[in-house]
C-alpha cells in the first residue's frame, strides 16, 4: 500500500494480525490518503502509537476491558470502533514528550481546520485524546464527528 510518509505495518493489530488485504485499496488507500494530507501540513513526523491502527474485534474487547478498570467502569473505547473496520488511526508526533499536551492540542486543531477549509474531504471522525488524536473516515458527507476523552467516547 503507498503512502508517502506511512507503512502498512503500523497498522498492523498488536496480536499480530495484519491489516485486512481485501480493505487495502479502498480503506487503507483513502485513510493513507487523509494521513499524509495532515502529515504534510503539519511538516513534522506523525506515528500511528501502538495499538491505533486496525484492531481485531478480540483485541478491541481487551482494550474495553482495560480501559473500564482504569476509569471506574467506563470506558474510552468504543464498542463499533472505526479501528475494527480499518478505517482509523491514532497518532501523535514522532518526537512527543508525554506532557505536551499543548502539541496534541495543535495537532487536533490543525486537523479540524484542514477539515472545515475541504483540506480532508475523506475525514468523518476526529477524536482528541491526552496523548494522540484519532482520525478516522467513516464516511464521505461532509459532517465530522467529534469528541473528546472527557466526552468518555461520547461523539458530537
Amino acid at each position: 500500500m503507498k503512502s508517502q510518509y506511512f507503512v502498512s505495518e503500523e497498522m498492523r493489530c498488536p496480536d499480530g494480525t495484519d491489516y485486512p488485504k481485501e480493505w487495502e485499496n479502498d480503506r487503507l488507500a483513502v485513510l493513507f490518503k487523509t494521513m499524509d494530507a495532515i502529515r504534510a501540513k503539519y511538516g513534522a513526523p506523525i506515528m500511528v502509537i501502538k495499538g491505533g491502527g486496525y484492531r481485531t474485534p478480540d483485541f478491541n474487547k481487551k482494550l474495553i476491558e482495560a480501559s473500564k478498570a482504569r476509569n471506574g467502569g467506563m470506558s474510552n473505547v468504543a464498542t463499533n470502533s472505526q479501528h475494527i473496520q480499518g478505517r482509523a488511526a491514532d497518532i501523535r508526533p514522532l518526537v512527543w514528550h508525554q506532557h505536551d499536551a499543548e502539541e496534541i492540542r495543535m495537532l487536533g486543531d490543525m486537523i479540524e481546520h484542514m477539515h472545515r477549509t475541504g483540506e480532508l474531504p475523506f475525514l468523518g471522525g476526529l477524536g482528541r485524546y491526552p496523548g494522540f488524536v484519532h482520525v478516522d473516515i467513516r464516511r464521505n458527507d461532509g459532517h465530522l464527528t467529534t469528541w473528546t476523552a472527557l466526552d468518555h467516547g461520547g461523539e458530537r
